[in-house]
């Protein structure tokens, strides 16, 4: 089969033996994984679409491939973060509604988080030992009509964080 994902005009191929398909990039999947849209933001502001999975990122670097499938790396220690979209081109000028959705994850806190370059997201992240000794964490934005459905922020790149509830 022959797919094309419309926004990168990258085409690719699949066949029967495939264990999975990832609709939304342009390389082959396993059933244990699963690559979405993905934006890396860098802390000087420069902004890199790509498509990427949860294990790709580490304490040191992120691997994402690129809109024309190639695999770039990116020094964690230079990144705001890693932003999974729900499309590329998102919207500057949206305002997310901050609040507590009470249906969320449980073992979760609800944070505030203020960037170093001033950008605000509340929302829900695990409460793990992970969240005090790594260099990043995974946010769950509280607006579901944002397009961030899951971020990996990268602590150096907050100015200032707050615990808002616990579940």
């Amino acid at each position: 089969m022959r797919f094309n994902d419309a926004e990168s005009g990258v085409y690719w191929t699949a066949s029967a033996q495939d264990s999975q398909i990832c609709y939304t990039c342009p390389v082959k999947m396993h059933a244990e994984s699963s690559m979405g849209k993905v934006v890396v933001r860098t802390c000087d502001g420069k902004v890199y679409p790509g498509f990427s999975r949860k294990e790709d990122v580490g304490d040191d670097k992120v691997k994402i491939i690129t809109r024309d499938g190639k695999e770039k790396f990116f020094a964690t220690n230079e990144l705001k973060g890693l932003f999974f979209v729900k499309d590329f081109k998102g919207d500057p000028e949206y305002d997310p509604v901050k609040f507590l959705n009470r249906n969320s994850v449980k073992a979760s806190v609800w944070v505030h988080v203020e960037f170093e370059d001033g950008e605000v997201i509340e929302g829900m992240v695990r409460d793990h030992m992970s969240l005090l000794f790594s260099s990043g964490f995974y946010l769950w934005p509280s607006d579901e009509d944002n397009n961030n459905g899951l971020i990996y922020i990268v602590k150096k790149a907050i100015r200032d964080f707050e615990i808002l509830s616990a579940e």
